[in-house]
């Protein structure tokens, strides 16, 4: 006898197959977006791993390692470039589809996880978010939402320590790209205690599943440690990562004032979409625990949502991608709430609810996908926007003006400099935040000097509109260097907000001035 086929398995997999082909288009519509300075400061440090230099030590940045390591990774498989960060873009899309459908099957069966991974596909690019590029809330999605879908789906009846290890392999992973996202543990934890802490035999199991989790993160987090300590960089870890966040977060600032001028910031119609989510999650919670064996889910997603929340809050700083890490759980919330919607209505009706959801979230949507690239990263950041544009013109017109070999620093903080030219910083500090009104400041100053003296770069870029005035000009170690090097290129026209100084009689100003300088062998000029 030949076995029965599931039918409904393959009918899953081929409308999960489309909502991947989906994201992956989404995501080639923006291939050649101008990023902002965030990635491809990730994507340079990144490149620069893979020649040796070491990070923190080396490479400056205050965000913990696997976001780095992460991009590194890519940059080996498929070279420095948009293609490293594309792939990396849709893996973590994939992989938060992956884990959405899985967390949905556990209340609304195969439809509950449908519904999460069709509205998933639809917003999991919003504008306004800046969700369509992968900023580190994007691996922490995928991280998190995987860790929810596994410890749902966890029996406590059962050994299952495959399931627990992976679970606290995954939970370091994320910790490891933001701190804070070990609060998901603790809090999944204390949920999971409280449904099984009777009888007393049940609770030890559970006990027991909990501190395997704890185990496996302490062990990861004490390699980690360990590794750094004996590289001998353990001290500039923890200044980059825990001194200087703690002044960048301003939690002595932090006011709910701030968290609703951000929200107040936000796009309206993102706003509304984003709370018609949570109205309709909130709605599902309070019907759905009215059942005995719908109680624990409703919970978990409860702890999840409050987790993404205080991921959001405790930086003390808001940006708009900051947001996304609230899209899983208020999409669980929307797909488990059709599933109990579908009981109220009648057989013929069933999945209209679902449907007009999708219906609205796509009307809001679907015109981003009509905007150019150019145009996505201008409505995305403002200002900020078409700078990121001019930078990556300006990037791509340094390797008219330098010959291989040869390098440029930029007083600033756009990265898209160095992604654009392919060139690496002279610099490991090479962007401009932790060199002013810091505690770090004075000593990464000193190490930028020291680095620019060593190796003379032919270029200067100064960007205009950052900390040029006249005292700072005088009284900045950095910009003392420069001014006492290097000399002004005169541009015709000037670039809107850069400003270019060469090196005192090195070769750019040679060529500059007409004088013969023999290229290096076997390149072009």
């Amino acid at each position: 006898m030949t076995p029965k086929t599931d039918k409904g398995r393959w009918w899953a997999l081929a409308v999960l197959a489309l909502a991947g082909l989906a994201i992956v288009l989404e995501r080639c519509h923006t291939y050649s977006e101008p990023l902002e300075r965030d990635i491809t400061t990730y994507a340079v440090i990144g490149a620069e791993i893979l020649k040796g230099r070491s990070l923190y030590s080396d490479l400056w940045d205050h965000k913990p390692p696997a976001i780095h390591v992460t991009f590194a990774l890519a940059e080996a498989a498929a070279g420095e470039g948009p293609l490293a960060v594309f792939l990396l873009n849709v893996f973590a899309a994939l992989a938060t589809l992956a884990g959405l459908y899985q967390a949905g099957k556990n209340l609304g069966g195969r439809a509950g996880g449908l519904w999460a991974a069709a509205i998933w596909t639809v917003v999991c690019g919003d504008l306004y978010l800046q969700a369509n590029q992968p900023n580190e809330e994007v691996f922490l999605n995928a991280l998190q939402t995987s860790v929810f879908a596994l410890w749902l789906g966890a029996k406590a009846k059962k050994p299952e320590p495959r399931r627990w290890v992976i679970i606290g392999v995954l939970c370091a992973a994320a910790s490891l790209y933001k701190p804070f996202a070990a609060l998901e543990v603790p809090a999944l934890s204390a949920a999971f205690l409280a449904l099984h802490w009777n009888p007393e035999s049940l609770r030890q199991t559970v006990l027991q599943k909990i501190s395997t989790v704890f185990t496996c993160a302490f062990v990861a987090w004490a390699g980690f440690v360990g590794w750094f300590a004996v590289q001998g960089h353990w001290g500039d870890f923890w200044d980059a990562v825990f001194t200087y966040n703690f002044y960048y977060s301003g939690y002595r600032s932090f006011s709910p004032g701030e968290l609703l001028r951000a929200l107040g910031g936000q796009d309206p119609g993102t706003l509304a979409w984003l709370f018609l989510l949570l109205v309709l999650g909130c709605w599902g919670a309070f019907t759905g625990k009215k059942k005995k064996e719908e109680r624990g889910p409703w919970l978990f997603w409860a702890v999840f949502l409050a987790v993404a929340l205080l991921e959001i809050l405790l930086p003390g700083r808001f940006f708009p991608h900051y947001d996304q890490l609230l899209l899983p759980p208020l999409i669980l919330g929307a797909a488990w709430s059709m599933n109990l919607l579908d009981r109220g209505v009648g057989k013929g009706w069933k999945g209209l609810p679902g449907l007009v959801l999708l219906v609205l979230l796509v009307l809001h949507e679907a015109p981003f996908y009509r905007l150019a690239p150019e145009q996505w990263a201008e409505k995305k950041y403002a200002a900020d926007g078409k700078l990121f544009l001019q930078s990556y013109q300006v990037g791509r017109a340094l390797n008219t003006w330098l010959w291989p070999g040869e390098t440029f620093y930029e007083w600033g903080n756009e990265s898209e400099l160095y992604f654009a030219s392919r060139r690496s910083p002279p610099s490991g500090v090479f962007y401009g935040y932790p060199l002013l009104n810091n505690p770090l400041a004075g000593d990464l100053a000193a190490r930028v000097v020291m680095d620019l003296e060593m190796k003379k770069p032919e270029l200067i870029v100064l960007n205009t509109t950052y900390y040029l005035s006249s005292d700072l000009l005088e009284r900045h170690p950095v910009l003392r260097w420069v001014k006492e090097n290097y000399d002004p290129v005169v541009e015709d026209p000037p670039r809107e907000a850069f400003h270019f100084m060469m090196l005192k009689g090195g070769n750019l100003e040679k060529r500059i001035a007409g004088t013969s300088v023999n290229p290096p062998s076997g390149s072009k000029p």
